[in-house]
This record gives C-alpha cells, structure tokens and sequence, in this order.
C-alpha cells in the first residue's frame, strides 16, 4: 500500500485529486509569536496587561505570558519608584526645614518662650 516515497497515506487515484490526507495534515503548527504591541501597552498600563494575560491565557499562550510579565514587572517598577520618592522627598523637606530653623535671627522664639502669660492676663482682668 506504500508508494514509491514510502508514504503510507497515498492511495493512487486519479491525477487531478489530492492524495490523502490533504495537504498540511502532518505539519506542524506554526509557531506563534507574541504580540510586541500588546506588551508595551501591558507596561504603560498594567491592569491592561492583566486583563489581557486573563483573556489570552488559552487562545496566545506566548501573547499572554508577556502581556502578563510586563503588567507585572510595570507593577513592581510603580511601587518601587514610589518608595523611592517617598524617602527623596522626605530627606529634602527634613533638610530644607533644618536650614529654615538655623536661618536668620530667632531672637523672637526666645522671647515668647519667656514671656509670661499669666501677668497679661491677671493684668486684664484687674481692670
């Protein structure tokens, strides 16, 4: 049953139809490629990425892996960027107010810190 090409499938028959199977049944399936798109939109908006990892997870293994390690690394990248500005703005605002505290004459912090109240008052009310 083995023809010349020892291709066990062809059957002889007439020269204007396919052998069987048709064309393409032992082939491999072609490759998918993960869309470069979809991952930058997955980085600059992570929820996206995180959607579309959900939605694609079965259709584009490979689109989907991506999308979901960009939103995900997008995510990450957020908070420690955030932390890190958190503790740069704090510093600068801890050493912008210590140079306001040892700017200039703060003669007038002395003398209300002296001062008594309770003569002002009991003075008033004397009257």
């Amino acid at each position: 049953m083995a023809d010349e090409n020892n291709n066990q499938y062809y059957t002889p028959q007439q020269d204007n139809q396919q052998p069987y199977p048709p064309q393409g049944y032992n082939q491999p399936p072609q490759e998918e490629k993960a869309s470069v798109g979809l991952a930058i939109l997955s980085f600059i908006i992570p929820i996206v990425g995180l959607i579309l990892f959900l939605t694609k997870k079965n259709d584009r293994p490979k689109t989907a892996k991506a999308c979901g390690i960009c939103a995900l690394v997008s995510f990450i990248l957020g908070i420690v960027s955030s932390i890190i500005m958190n503790f740069a703005s704090a510093a600068l605002f801890s050493s912008a107010l210590d140079e306001y505290e040892n700017y200039g004459d703060s003669s007038y912090v002395d003398e209300y810190d002296e001062y008594d109240f309770n003569e002002f008052f009991n003075s008033e009310n004397a009257e």
